[in-house]
């Protein structure tokens, strides 16, 4: 606030102020589950699978002041199908989709007139299709993917007591390809990943030109690549190494503003051995070798930002023994 300003490095310390000025809300929820699934496996290559899910949910909400008080009942009956085929005995080709459920809840805060209350539940739906190779010394997968989830938004003046409401507004839809692939020759061992991210915001009402943009707090390229060596003088000692990239994000629905792109990199050094007749591990790690200082990510929710720092370099040392 204006009056207790805070800064960006985290240091700022304001005055506590405990006094209640909104009532909360004192929230129930009961869920009913049920579910079959079933695995038909129609020859050596073939296998199918489908599953189907029922959920009963029961909720009530009242604020604690003793006003308000909602409930209802909502019936939900989410399918899943998957199918495999084994092209060669290394290579397999795989298709699925299945339905979820989300729900949000308006916050505790009189400008809604929805206060605390839960939204009714909504389904996500996700389908896939995809490669994977698996041929011992190497390994990799390809697959695409197609995610909708439900989003939800506040329409009215959203200033005074009463004048804003929490409602379900379109959805985020998520497109894209994820890649894999991992190779091991003697005492090396190398793995690499890649996700390209095609995620737009579709079918708002409450503000129709955030529709082609892309959702908060969502990357549209990830890599990772990692390497390990075992150290054939010194069995049971690994050396790995690592690195991290992900691209620019929406820090405002609109994307007015974003956070900038970061690459990071880390470092271990693992040594297994007994002690007596006890396995163990000892671990010494560095994250954020290069002591990098960046914006991780960017939630956005109810109208605030909220900005995580990327941890300075950071020095891990673990033991873990196998009694």
């Amino acid at each position: 606030s204006n009056l207790y300003p805070g800064n960006v490095d985290g240091t700022a310390v304001v005055p506590e102020n405990p006094a209640a000025v909104l009532p909360s809300t004192n929230r129930d929820e009961r869920s009913l589950e049920f579910s079959v699934q079933d695995a038909t496996r129609w020859s050596e290559q073939f296998t199918t699978w489908v599953g189907l899910r029922h959920t009963r949910l029961t909720r009530e909400s009242i604020l604690t002041d003793g006003t308000d008080p909602v409930s209802y009942d909502q019936h939900l009956t989410t399918p899943w199908v998957a199918a495999s085929f084994k092209l060669t005995p290394w290579l397999m080709a795989y298709a699925s989709h299945g339905r979820g459920m989300e729900s949000q809840v308006a916050p505790a805060n009189p400008i809604y007139t929805n206060a605390g209350r839960a939204l009714p539940a909504l389904k996500s739906r996700q389908t896939e299709v995809g490669l994977k190779a698996d041929n011992q010394a190497w390994e990799w997968g390809v697959t695409l993917f197609d995610i909708s989830r439900p989003v939800s938004g506040d329409t009215g003046a959203c200033s005074l007591p009463g004048t804003c409401t929490r409602e379900m507004d379109g959805e985020a839809r998520h497109r894209g390809l994820e890649l894999a692939a991992g190779i091991k020759s003697g005492a090396w061992k190398l793995d690499g990943g890649a996700t390209f991210l095609d995620a737009k915001r579709e079918g708002s009402v409450i503000d129709p030109t955030l529709n082609g943009k892309q959702p908060t707090n969502v990357p549209e390229q990830v890599f990772r690549a990692a390497v390990a060596y075992q150290v054939p003088s010194l069995p049971g000692l690994t050396l790995q190494a690592q690195a991290s990239h992900e691209s620019s994000r929406a820090v405002l629905p609109d994307n007015s503003i974003m956070l900038p792109s970061w690459t990071r990199f880390d470092a271990a050094v693992h040594y297994e051995t007994k002690l007596g007749s006890t396995p163990t591990t000892w671990t010494l790690g560095v994250d954020n070798l290069a002591d990098k200082r960046y914006w991780k990510e960017s939630p956005y929710q109810f109208g605030h930002v909220y900005l995580y720092p990327g941890s300075a370099r950071t020095f891990r040392l673990a033991f873990t023994a196998a009694l």
